[in-house]
């Protein structure tokens, strides 16, 4: 039986580019912050992190919509100028 390499797991510099922000995280957790909770941690990014999906999903449920010729579409989502 052959015993396979398991992948390197992925460095922090290789997740977080931004150094700044690197060093914040890492002193947050050193000091014992939240990491998912009001204020935490990892708060924004995991909200970041999920807008991003919901945004996407909506886009390939309008698109698929779309080709389908479906009048489906974003209302609401684009920013409109109110005439006085």
């Amino acid at each position: 039986m052959e015993r396979r390499k398991r992948d390197k797991r992925p460095r922090i510099e290789d997740l977080m580019p931004d150094e700044t922000q690197r060093a914040e995280v890492m002193n947050r957790l050193y000091q014992g912050d939240p990491i998912v909770s009001d204020g935490g941690i990892f708060t924004d990014m995991l909200q970041a992190l999920v807008n991003a999906a919901l945004e996407r999903e909506m886009d390939y449920h309008l698109t698929e919509s779309k080709l389908a010729n479906n009048d489906n579409r974003r209302n609401g989502h684009t920013h409109k100028t109110v005439k006085r």
